[in-house]
């Protein structure tokens, strides 16, 4: 096994080890009943934090969690749940698009 193949053994092994911690950390802080409230928003950033999300991102997704907390007067912890879905998603689509710089050199 090359050098490579096994640092991108370690790289998928890392990945699924932070992916599992994260979803059991959510089941936790997003249990049936749970109020969605101040305290929980600030487990749910230190989670995110801690999952190698980055302290401005996660920051940034509670505090969408929280606008709309506001704005519609109430969040179940499955609307936390698809919402914060719904902001990785558009996170991981926003990075994986192709910047203007690398087309344009693909172009020449």
């Amino acid at each position: 096994m090359g050098f490579f193949a096994g640092w991108a053994d370690r790289l998928k092994q890392g990945l699924e080890r932070s992916r599992q911690a994260i979803g059991q950390g959510l089941d936790g802080l997003l249990a049936l009943g749970r109020p969605v409230d101040e305290a929980m928003l600030e487990e749910l950033e230190e989670l995110l934090i801690a999952s190698d999300l980055g302290a401005a991102d996660a920051v940034a997704m509670v505090e969408r969690v929280r606008a709309e907390a506001k704005r519609t007067g109430a969040l179940s912890s499955q609307d936390v749940r698809a919402l914060l879905r719904r902001l990785l998603e558009e996170a991981l689509a926003g990075s994986a698009a192709p910047s203007s710089s690398s087309q344009n050199r693909a172009s020449c």
